[in-house]
């Protein structure tokens, strides 16, 4: 399997060492399941396996978790239950889930609509060098929208998530100064 990680020599032992009840194969198997490697892709068994590593505390299965009821993949939509998993794993300090947890407040989809919450988790989230947070930072600064409107913070955020390839930071950046 060429996307094995090292600690697995082939699909069926992390298949074995996720039935074993192993937290990180079980997320990995579940994004086998996902993605459809080695596996025909099914999102319910993908969510089976990813609440499997949750409840034992993985953090990038909370993620995904909290992905999948605000989505709706594999699962029934529950903005709840997305929003309950997101705050656990950006607990744990996972970027990409604080970045959806601010977007989560900023949407009230979940939680209460908070800007307040939202900037802070978007700025944790930035300053781990998340692009995507980023960018929300720099749209936030440029349009005064819960912070005090600041052109020079906007494009120092456009130009950080820019320069990690963020296409519409770079969109931004150039509106910024056009």
């Amino acid at each position: 399997m060429s996307n094995t990680p090292v600690e697995f020599t082939s699909f069926a032992e992390l298949e074995q060492a996720a039935k074993n009840g192993d937290a990180k194969a079980q997320f990995m198997l579940g994004k086998a399941y996902y993605e459809g490697q080695h596996v025909p892709q099914k999102t319910a068994e993908a969510f089976s396996w990813w609440k499997r590593a949750a409840e034992q505390g993985l953090a990038e299965a909370k993620l995904a978790l909290g992905v999948a009821y605000y989505y709706g993949l594999g699962v029934r939509q529950n903005c709840d239950l997305a929003a309950h998993w997101l705050q656990e794993a950006a607990g744990q300090g996972i970027a990409e889930a604080q970045c959806n947890l601010g977007i989560v407040y900023s949407r009230g989809h979940g939680l209460p609509q908070d800007d307040t919450q939202a900037m802070l988790w978007f700025r944790k989230a930035a300053e781990q060098g998340f692009p995507q947070a980023q960018r929300i930072l720099g749209d936030a600064y440029r349009d005064g929208r819960s912070v005090p409107q600041d052109f020079t913070q906007a494009e120092s955020w456009y130009r950080i998530a820019a320069e990690q390839g963020d296409a519409d930071a770079k969109e931004s950046l150039a509106a910024l100064k056009g």
